[in-house]
């Protein structure tokens, strides 16, 4: 379902963005936010195709490590990144609100 309504949301979103130029700037992060969220269902979504059996996936992926340029020894974690993604969306959002109220009030 999150794959599928990512469609929507975008459209949605891009719409908005159209016609509320100046909220433009709050939207984005949303946008890869939801991104974010319909990558990694279809990743998992691949993962129920591949291996139905959560013990030859677990086995599969403990091998695995992502690659992180910003790790001193280049291997990162992925719910690492999905966690700071929404983190960092929120704090984009919320930077995004402060700067434009300070822009106002002066």
């Amino acid at each position: 379902m999150k794959i599928a309504l990512l469609i929507p949301l975008y459209s949605i979103f891009s719409f908005l963005s159209i016609c509320f130029p100046i909220s433009f700037v709050y939207l984005v992060p949303w946008l890869h936010l939801f991104q974010a969220f319909a990558l990694g269902s279809f990743f998992l979504l691949m993962c129920e195709f591949v291996s139905p059996s959560s013990e030859q996936r677990d086995v599969f992926f403990a091998a695995l490590r992502v690659l992180d340029k910003r790790e001193a020894g280049g291997v990162g974690d992925g719910l690492t990144w999905y966690r700071v993604r929404t983190a960092t969306s929120i704090l984009e959002t919320v930077q995004q609100t402060d700067t434009r109220l300070s822009e106002n009030g002066s």
